[in-house]
């Protein structure tokens, strides 16, 4: 879950968010993910297989087909986010998102 959130905070114009909020949307549509009352999310483990199978069908079956219009069906009506999601994501905003390095050259450690 926490991978989906990082993910998610890149926005879904990108094609990894866009993809995490397929699968995050189809996980909370089956049940499989849970918004609890205050507001985090957790994972309902009993139906979570059940879910992953059926996007991963929906998913291959509609590359088999080389389908564009089922694709963009799919990416039009999953890959959006729902109140709920934004509502978490603005409160992660002040968390960072990755860890900028700090690179040191041989110079700067052998002269500090």
């Amino acid at each position: 879950m926490s991978s989906a959130f990082r993910s998610l905070r890149f926005g879904i114009n990108e094609a990894h968010g866009s993809g995490v909020a397929i699968q995050l949307n189809t996980l909370l549509d089956a049940g499989a993910v849970r918004i609890d009352s205050d507001g985090t999310f957790s994972v309902v483990h009993s139906k979570i297989r059940a879910a992953v199978t059926e996007l991963t069908k929906q998913l291959m079956t509609i590359q088999a087909r080389g389908s564009y219009s089922e694709a963009r069906h799919l990416i039009d009506t999953l890959g959006v986010l729902r109140p709920e999601v934004e509502t978490l994501l603005k409160r992660l905003s002040g968390l960072p998102i990755d860890i900028k390095p700090r690179y040191i050259t041989a110079e700067e450690l052998a002269n500090p």
